[in-house]
């Protein structure tokens, strides 16, 4: 059996797999951490990236993008957000005869939680919260053009003295037919299940993403600029539509922008990004509303 055969044979596995996503679409989501974007470039355009997203960054947007690898990159992003919430990435991609593979690790923590058994001033003492996922990735090109890629992931939740752990996946597609012009992805993430936490499973946010960008540049190319709309349903929340724009220079320095409709803390996204030589750092900041403050994102990547 042929590997494009085995591929497709996996999509349809997929798609059976929704099935009880539909079922039990109404029931409470936990592992919240993987709302939380990974890669200053993704998070400042809003997460509007599902037809862009390139590089090990996009082990966590959409496996395909992975294809767009160099030939091998690291790269390494730390989030301080909300509630004293650290998050730290690290992502390694690599291209041989059959594609490109992806390795990924992403936690997650708090410290400081306050223990309180019975009703009072003080409390009995502090513990600390911590989620752990690590992913294999990897993405070919199925036929004219069209991308496959496909993240398979363990996952790890612990509060106090409670833990549990599970397994996920997700699917995503990228068309690409030219340098520039129209873009198209899909993808599906989160697909899997926990253990037991204490008495009851959390179950994983999954959502469906579809994408459409366009890639124009000026100037005998000195000036490129990049526009994704992506519409995210979620299965266990309200769907969002979400807009992005990133225009560069030289392939030196981009400025980014992002937007999430309705949304009922957070629109505006905004970044930056500079590349020398083989190096690249981006910057992300998400403003929040109702006081929660601002987040900020720093993104390293490093291509040889």
């Amino acid at each position: 059996m042929s590997l494009n055969r085995v591929i497709k044979l996996f999509f349809v596995i997929f798609l059976y797999s929704l099935i009880p996503l539909f079922a039990y679409g109404g029931e409470t989501t936990g592992l919240t951490f993987l709302r939380i974007g990974v890669g200053s470039r993704e998070s400042s355009l809003g997460g509007a990236v599902t037809s862009l997203t390139r590089g090990p960054s996009a082990i966590y947007w959409n496996p395909a993008g992975l294809y767009f690898s160099r030939k091998r990159e690291f790269t390494f992003s730390y989030t301080s957000w909300l509630i004293d919430i650290k998050t730290h990435s690290i992502g390694y991609s690599f291209k041989n005869k059959i594609g490109v593979f992806g390795l990924s690790f992403y936690s997650s923590g708090i410290k400081g939680i306050q223990i309180r058994t019975i009703p009072g001033i003080e409390p009995e003492g502090e513990t600390s919260s911590h989620n752990i996922m690590a992913g294999c990735s990897y993405a070919r090109v199925l036929k004219n053009h069209l991308i496959f890629g496909a993240t398979l992931k363990l996952l790890y939740e612990k509060i106090y003295i409670d833990s549990a752990s599970g397994f996920g996946a997700d699917f995503g597609i990228q068309y690409v037919p030219s340098k520039e012009g129209i873009l198209i992805g899909a993808t599906i993430q989160n697909i899997g299940r926990m253990g037991k936490f204490r008495s009851e499973k959390s179950k994983m946010p999954a959502k469906i993403k579809l994408g459409i960008g366009y890639k124009k540049t000026f100037l005998n190319k000195k000036l490129s600029v990049l526009i994704d709309q992506d519409y995210e349903f979620n299965f266990d929340y309200k769907d969002y539509f979400l807009s992005g724009i990133e225009t560069g220079f030289k392939d030196i320095i981009v400025l980014r922008v992002g937007y999430i409709f309705k949304h009922s803390t957070r629109n505006f996204s905004v970044g930056t990004g500079f590349k020398w030589k083989n190096y690249i750092f981006d910057y992300a900041m998400i403003p929040f509303s109702n006081g929660l403050g601002d987040t900020h994102q720093f993104t390293f990547n490093l291509i040889f």
